[in-house]
């Protein structure tokens, strides 16, 4: 490739990257792409996004939604207001008050919005798919709901966490030390430490896979319960 070619490939990826992007305003506006557009809502200090459905923390303490409402993700639950953070999951969406509760709403067919008692002392929230997690004041993180591939079993010493997040079927905990604590599913190793041996393994199984092999997909299946994986998402 000639440098001039090189150039204009370089200039085109990053125009791509330019159009793609979210806007950030310093007015606090958020601009969407693909499905889920979203107008003006006011200034917004905080977002997330779950599995068809989006979610904005406004300055003045309360959730504003949209997209997909299948199972009542986007209906925040009254009064709308005191929240300081919040997270959404594939059909449900959890909001955390000023005074340390969790309110829960939308899908709970795997108890995903049955925040464990006491209800009190949380600091961040996050969610999976059919999972929830919050982390306490004290360090500790307190996990509910799906828990096929123990994505609820907080590795001991269960102490020492700064921040929380919930993949599909994981979950991921971060330690003041800096180190991360990883648990649940490993396919596709979303639990395990990165290296390039891993990527190297991974580039080769999808290089012998043939147009139409289901082994991959069969094989999650298989992990999984012995009725299909259900879908969220649009009606």
């Amino acid at each position: 490739m000639t440098p001039h070619r090189l150039l204009k490939c370089i200039l085109a990826a990053l125009l791509a990257l330019c159009i793609s992007a979210p806007a950030w305003t310093v007015s606090g506006s958020i601009v969407g792409w693909g499905e889920q557009v979203v107008g003006p809502v006011g200034r917004l200090v905080a977002i997330s996004a779950g599995g068809y459905h989006s979610l904005g923390l406004k300055s003045d303490g309360s959730i504003v939604a949209w997209g997909n409402n299948s199972y009542g993700q986007r209906t925040v639950p009254s009064p709308n207001s005191g929240f300081i953070a919040v997270a959404g999951g594939g059909g449900h969406s959890l909001g955390l008050k000023s005074d340390g509760s969790i309110v829960a709403w939308g899908d709970n067919s795997y108890g995903q919005c049955s925040v464990p008692s006491p209800n009190s002392g949380f600091i961040a929230v996050a969610a999976g798919l059919y999972h929830s997690l919050g982390l306490k004041s004290d360090g500790s993180i307190v996990a509910w709901g799906d828990n096929n591939y123990g994505q609820l079993n907080i590795p001991s010493p269960n102490s020492g966490f700064i921040a929380v997040a919930g993949g599909y079927y994981h979950s991921l905990g971060l330690k003041s030390d800096g180190s991360i604590v990883a648990w649940g599913s490993n396919w596709l190793r979303p639990v395990q430490r990165p290296s390039s041996q891993l990527r190297l393994h991974r580039h080769r199984r999808r290089r012998q896979s043939q147009p139409g092999d289901t082994r991959e997909s069969f094989q999650f299946a298989r992990r999984g319960e012995a009725r299909p994986i259900r879908r969220f998402g649009r009606p």
